[in-house]
């Protein structure tokens, strides 16, 4: 079984999933988009 450590999980990838990951990402998080 794999472990994955994200201080955030989007879930969808659509436009607003994908936004919210970027602007997460720019701030420094680690997303994990379902």
């Amino acid at each position: 079984m794999s472990s994955y450590d994200y201080d955030v999980a989007v879930i969808g990838s659509g436009f607003g999933g994908s936004v919210a990951a970027l602007r997460l990402t720019e701030k420094g998080y680690r997303v994990g988009v379902l």
